[in-house]
């Protein structure tokens, strides 16, 4: 008996096509399956692969077994009845697998056109940056974004290394990457923000490329052992899965080599994209080797690791890693650009203290002297010229210097965006912050901020839009999160959410919206809640980026608010006393001034309370700062509440609320206890018919 007829006689024909019938079966109800649950990738690839591997074994199987009423054993070389039975069970599997396939392949094709149907009455979808595309109502998934040519998210390397303090190495890795591909201007590069809560994901390429906008992904390793690094990437279209460009490099480990890798991936994405980089741009890639000392690079990575804006002992903790660095490497330019924009933020948001903002100015001098081309330093320069002297003109001038190098920075966007809306040009603000959004779609702190853009406009239906995407975005911090509550507080004067808010608030919160918790039962006269919260406190005075309340002077406000007049004025006293040397280190920071002006009306020393509150408003002027200048003036108004009469209240307060930018309008000034005597006062009366939000969804 020849090979074939014993093959066709043992059913292994009929075995082989049943199987590779119903192979492909199973793989078309697992996409299925897979799609509906955000199966990864690999569980795909691993049904195939199990397929594969159970062909041979399937036919060896069928060779050697027979299925009989008796159950199975082994092949007897009997030719029967049965065995025809066999072979027709066989076929009718095989038949009815196959119309089976057939219909859910017609399914499939019939798919697309019912969708587009069904889509076609609807409007076309908007750009999800654009506000109106959000509603309050809409449930907050996370909004699709329109995919761009020649775009690209690089998500966080995986680390395959043993040790996982290389952790800090692989994230260094990455973000050079995308500092290199930051700089080709004909690449969309979505900015590392967004793309770290893609880390360990599960969702498919097709969800991480609609939610950010992009056509193509990388995915890359790194594993670090002793010397030797080893750097695996692949490129892959969001829309076809289908890998473009994938590549390893094994390389022995040093500062220069590892940029080397970055450089030749950065290439060639560029290639796999068929984006024609110029002679300029080629160069500008292959010049991102900060450091040739590799101790020197992982100290600067590890610091850079650490954040952004932090507490003082944490900025200090990242100055200290920076110092080092350049300890290793003198002329390590980054290294000292870092530190000085580590200077300028411990200036600006904890001590305000002149010589900090110098000794970064110092340090960002001497960095540009080095490196005068690197775009990073520019910005550096920027924020420094911005937070440090409020120099708009001449960060601005910093800024282009540095988009031209980035011009995929969003940073650079999203810097530019705070300064145009400290000029008032509100609508160069908006246009700027959400060129930032479009590069960094998940970043949580410009969407929050871009809220406020609207809020100081006194446009709190659109604030909500831009506030309410917070909702979708993972991993939002305490602060980040009192940014929609504290806005409905400012601007509309509705004190539930805010409540709501610090009433969930867990014990030791950051300083910045400690302010947030006193002002609210404070505000709904829940004057012992307050007194609760004002002992509770670590932190004493109670700072906020535009205030400075030691707890006396918030005690004294209370007793005023109760008609406890001499209360009031002892605690005022204390509050003088308590004031005296936050005065002297800081004499002509608008802060303590406007706390001390406050607690001179309390004590009834009208002239002395007069002219400090204005004082306040010179040392940070409206014309200096259009949207947030206008909160020493709101502080003025509330010495007036105490000192003046109504008319001359009225009238000042005509002209502020004449403003257009302020932080606090009306509906929260008039919550303050202070105002109550002024209250039905006709003048009153009508500024409030013209400029409150209640009734407006507040």
């Amino acid at each position: 008996m020849s090979l074939y007829t014993e093959l066709k006689r043992r059913n292994v024909f009929r075995v082989a096509a049943a199987y590779i019938v119903v192979g492909w079966l199973l793989l078309q109800v697992a996409d299925i399956i897979f799609g509906f649950i955000h199966a990864p990738d690999w569980a795909g690839k691993a049904v195939v692969a199990m397929l594969v591997l159970g062909f041979v074994p399937a036919l060896a199987i069928a060779w050697v077994f027979e299925v009989t009423p008796e159950g199975v054993r082994r092949d007897s070389g009997a030719v029967g009845e049965d065995g025809h039975h066999r072979a027709r069970r066989l076929d009718i599997i095989t038949i009815v697998a196959v119309l089976i396939v057939a219909g859910i392949t017609f399914w499939e094709q019939m798919q697309p056109a019912q969708e587009a149907q069904t889509a076609a009455p609807e409007p076309a979808p908007r750009v999800p940056d654009e506000p109106s595309a959000v509603t309050e109502d809409a449930e907050p998934s996370r909004p699709a974004q329109p995919i761009a040519d020649n775009s690209i998210a690089v998500l966080p390397f995986a680390n395959r290394s043993d040790a996982p303090e290389s952790a800090f190495f692989v994230d260094g890795v990455h973000d050079d990457l995308l500092t290199q591909l930051a700089r080709i201007g004909s690449l969309k590069v979505i900015s590392r923000t967004s793309v770290l809560e893609y880390r360990d994901t599960t969702k498919n390429m097709r969800e991480i490329g609609q939610e950010l906008g992009v056509a193509t992904v990388l995915e890359g390793a790194v594993q670090r052992a002793g010397n030797r690094v080893r750097i695996t990437a692949q490129l892959i279209d969001t829309q076809t899965d289908e890998h473009l460009w994938a590549d390893s490099f094994d390389r022995q480990l040093s500062a220069e080599n590892v940029f080397d890798i970055q450089t030749d991936i950065a290439r060639a994405i560029a290639g796999a994209l068929v984006t024609t980089l110029s002679p300029e741009q080629i160069a500008s890639i292959g010049e991102a080797q900060p450091t040739d000392v590799q101790e020197a690079y992982d100290l600067y990575l590890q610091a850079r690791a650490t954040g952004s804006v932090a507490t003082g002992e944490e900025i200090r903790e990242t100055i200290r890693l920076y110092e080092q660095a350049l300890s290793l490497d003198t002329e390590f330019a980054l290294a000292m650009g870092e530190i000085g924009h580590q200077y300028t933020n411990l200036y600006w948001y904890v001590t305000q203290d002149p010589a900090h903002r110098a000794k970064g100015g110092e340090y960002i001098a001497r960095s540009l002297a080095l490196a005068p081309e690197e775009p990073r330093l520019h910005w550096i320069r920027a924020d420094h010229l911005y937070h440090g002297y409020l120099d708009y003109d001449g960060a601005l001038a910093e800024l282009a210097i540095a988009e031209q190098g980035m011009p995929n920075g969003a940073d650079i966007y999203e810097l530019k965006g705070y300064i145009l809306r400290r000029r008032g040009d509100f609508a160069g603000a908006e246009a700027a912050l959400e060129q930032a959004i479009r590069l960094d779609p998940r970043n949580s702190d410009t969407i929050a901020d871009h809220a406020f853009t609207f809020g100081f406009q006194g446009d709190i239906d659109t604030a909500r839009i831009w506030s309410s995407r917070l909702q979708t975005i993972p991993n939002v911090d305490l602060i980040q999160q009192a940014y929609q509550p504290e806005l409905e507080l400012v601007v509309a004067g509705n004190t539930r959410p805010a409540r709501e808010f610090v009433e969930s608030l867990p014990d030791g919160l950051p300083s910045e919206i400690a302010w947030l918790k006193i002002d609210v039962p404070f505000l709904e006269r829940r004057f012992d809640d307050a007194l609760v919260v004002v002992e509770q406190l670590p932190d004493d005075p109670v700072t906020g980026q535009w205030l400075l309340w030691p707890k006396s002077l918030v005690r004294a406000r209370i007793a005023l608010a109760r008609g406890d007049v001499e209360l009031a004025r002892a605690q005022a006293l204390q509050a003088l006393e308590d004031l005296g040397s936050e005065l002297d280190r800081l004499p002509d920071n608008p802060r303590p001034v406007a706390a001390r002006a406050l607690a001179l009306a309390i004590l009834g020393r009208e002239g002395d309370a007069r002219a400090e509150a204005l004082r306040a408003t010179e040392l940070y002027p409206v014309t200096q700062d259009v949207p947030m200048g206008p909160a020493y003036l709101a502080d003025r108004l509330k010495v007036l509440a105490i000192v003046a009469d109504t008319e001359e209240l009225a009238r000042e307060m005509t002209e502020y609320l004449a403003l257009p930018a302020k932080i606090h309008h009306i509906d929260y000034l008039l919550l303050d206890p202070v105002f109550d005597r002024h209250r039905d006062h006709p003048g009153i009366q009508a500024l409030e018919k013209q400029y409150s939000l209640k009734g407006g969804g507040a």
